[in-house]
């Protein structure tokens, strides 16, 4: 996959969010519609994509992470809610719903080959 096609992906999930929320009422103009695009994107890629449970943690991590960066640093909020996607992002590249799915599995599997050797 080239870089070419994630970048156009990213920038139409961008432009649909701004899209969107100028329907709404916010003003195309001002920050705001992107600023509440690129939080949704960020909650997508935290939580996981490909489920429910995903989008519930995104939405954990969208309430509570800026809010604890507040009170970190009141002078680079956004730089720290930043620092924590990219230790998210690496840590636990399928999000958090991936992340707590393998950790399932690997449990499970472990107690299965033990019930098994005994």
């Amino acid at each position: 996959m080239s870089l070419n096609f994630l970048y156009t992906a990213i920038s139409w999930v961008l432009l649909r969010w701004h899209d969107l929320f100028s329907a709404i009422g916010l003003s195309e103009t001002g920050g705001a519609g992107w600023v509440l695009s690129i939080v949704f994107l960020v909650g997508i890629v935290v939580g996981g994509l490909a489920s429910i449970s995903g989008a519930l943690y995104g939405a954990l991590f969208i309430q509570f992470v800026p809010n604890i960066a507040d009170e970190l640093s009141k002078a680079a909020p956004w730089a720290i809610f930043g620092v924590f996607l990219i230790v998210f992002m690496y840590v636990m590249p399928r999000g958090i719903a991936g992340f707590l799915h393998l950790v399932w599995i690997r449990l499970t599997a472990s107690a299965v080959s033990r019930e098994q050797g005994r």
